[in-house]
């Protein structure tokens, strides 16, 4: 939820210092290969509805999958009401829910989460399999 917070990096730094020492600590955060779609331009107005709302709205992504994989009228839902193409209808429906009510999304470059670890003194870096993960370890005190 790093990428939902107003200034992401800020968020990370805060709680890379509750990481004890040799603690680990990993994030994932939405990357900037993600596509910008079509909800980036409604959220400003999705956003400010109530949550309840749109949590039922957004719903509407179970049947669209359908709609949205018909060659040619796909393509044009797809553009009209973008929705989630996850294939489980309830991560469907969540994740179009998060598509359309965050206030804040921001995407990020793994080289950078990398250099906010590095900045942060955590060790063995590791680069996940799901962009952009990261995770790493907190040096133990020196005595």
């Amino acid at each position: 939820m790093l990428h939902h917070t107003p200034d992401t990096k800020a968020a990370f730094q805060q709680l890379a210092r509750l990481v004890r020492p040799g603690g680990q600590f990993a994030v994932w955060v939405y990357g900037t290969d993600l596509k910008a779609s079509g909800s980036e331009l409604l959220r400003p107005l999705t956003s400010r509805l109530p949550r309840q709302f749109m949590l039922q709205a957004s719903r509407i992504a179970i049947p669209m999958y359908y709609i949205h994989k018909i060659p040619l009228i796909g393509r044009a839902t797809s553009v009209m009401l973008p929705t989630s193409l996850e294939a489980d209808p309830t991560w469907r429906w969540l994740d179009t829910f998060d598509w359309y009510t965050p206030r804040f999304q921001w995407k990020h470059a793994v080289t950078e989460v990398v250099s906010w670890f590095e900045d942060a003194g955590f060790s063995g870096l590791r680069i996940g399999e799901f962009p952009v993960s990261v995770s790493g370890r907190k040096p133990t005190r020196v005595a």
